[in-house]
């Protein structure tokens, strides 16, 4: 425990003597200087966020040191990708392989080397940092030399299992296209606070009964309601952001609702119908084919409500909503709470390394031509105004 409450004496303000509240003073003063706020972050426009990331809050050596070791496992699975693509002919590619190869080796030792110097808590914490920051960015260059070597799958669902060398391919990859993972996957999922159970249906999905006892085998609306039994996953929320262009192609972002329902006497959800967005004079109802029927129009519907919810759960769930929120937080805990304060001491492992992630993210994540620019469906100024907007 002492990890994480290293500060054997907390106490209240109201406790102080004349000296101790000097102290705890003076400290406050000095952490409103270290953490200054700022709402001129270009790609979050006025959020509250540091000002920059005072020394405590960089990474340590043990962040770094987990953050290679996930890199080099993910180089030995990409070098692991390349070697199963490439032409046995192919001699110098062949030959780059063997080098990232040997080097690979090489930071797998260091990594280990270094593991066992913190476990001992032998030699200098900052050196140690130091030595285990270098060997994450050594890591980063493997991966962008074995980025460099392109290969070429064919576009099948085997193809996407092949990339799965050396780390294990998730169990969900034999399930995905099951109506009942889909389902699993609104609770189970990354995003499992956005499905809600309704009284009635949203406004903008014009569901008949009829439909509805379709797609639930012959359920009753009217009852399922009635029994709190009826679940509906809304992501309007998306229809304020643009969609943009990646490579000069048009990227498409919906805002889609989706309906399930626990059947009588059943502990899990099943998928019932999706509208792919909000204007149901422009998109029809998908309803969930009969038992055993195979339909790619519905097929196309979970694949529209899994993408919408990818982007809706890395930009307001993950983004907005935790990594923002928790920083205005710890901002605010380190300049009003001092270090001796109960309060304090209870928040600050959760704030552990979140002003450093938080500072990256804004200035490369969600940046322009950043990973968020290339992968998510949004034009980026219009992704950046919705995620800051989300309060």
């Amino acid at each position: 425990m002492s990890l994480f409450f290293p500060r054997k004496s907390p106490s209240l303000p109201q406790a102080d003597g004349a000296m101790a509240a000097r102290r705890r003073a003076r400290q406050l003063a000095e952490a409103r200087e270290t953490w200054e706020w700022t709402t001129s972050v270009a790609t979050l426009p006025e959020v509250p966020l540091a000002a920059s990331v005072p020394h405590a809050a960089k990474p340590t050596a043990e962040w770094y040191l987990e953050v290679a070791g996930i890199g080099i496992t993910a180089a030995e699975n990409a070098l692991a990708i390349k070697r199963a693509t490439r032409k046995s002919g192919d001699v110098e590619a062949h030959r780059k392989l063997d080098s990232v190869q040997q080097r690979i080796s090489d930071a797998k030792g260091d990594h280990g080397a270094l593991a066992l110097l913190h476990k001992a808590e032998s030699g200098n914490p900052l050196a140690l940092a130091r030595a285990a920051g270098q060997l994450k960015s050594l890591v980063a260059d493997l991966h962008e030399e074995l980025a460099a070597l392109t290969i070429e799958l064919d576009d099948t669902l085997d193809s996407y299992d092949d990339l799965f060398q050396v780390i294990e391919l998730p169990r969900i990859a034999s399930t995905f296209e099951h109506d009942e993972t889909f389902a699993r996957m609104r609770v189970a999922g990354p995003n499992p606070c956005t499905v809600r159970r309704v009284d009635t249906l949203p406004q903008a999905l014009p569901l008949t009964a009829e439909q509805f006892a379709a797609g639930a085998r012959g359920d009753v609306l009217s009852t399922a309601l009635a029994e709190g039994r009826v679940f509906v996953l809304d992501l309007a929320a998306l229809s304020r952001i643009e969609p943009g262009t990646y490579e000069g192609k048009q990227q498409y972002l919906t805002a889609p609702i989706a309906v399930f329902v626990r059947p009588t006497g059943g502990s899990s959800l099943l998928p019932v119908a999706i509208q792919c967005d909000q204007d149901a004079a422009q998109h029809a109802i998908y309803v969930r084919p009969a038992q055993g029927v195979r339909d790619p129009a519905w097929d196309m519907a979970k694949t529209i409500v899994q993408a919408a919810e990818g982007n809706y759960h890395e930009l307001f769930v993950h983004l907005a909503r935790t990594h923002l929120l928790v920083e205005a937080c710890m901002v605010a805990a380190n300049r009003q709470l001092a270090e001796l304060h109960p309060i304090h001491i209870l928040l600050a492992p959760h704030f552990e390394g979140s002003a450093f992630i938080n500072n990256s993210a804004a200035g490369s994540l969600i940046a322009e031509g950043g990973p968020i620019d290339q992968i998510f469906a949004g034009k980026i100024e219009s992704t950046q105004h919705a995620a800051a907007a989300d309060r």
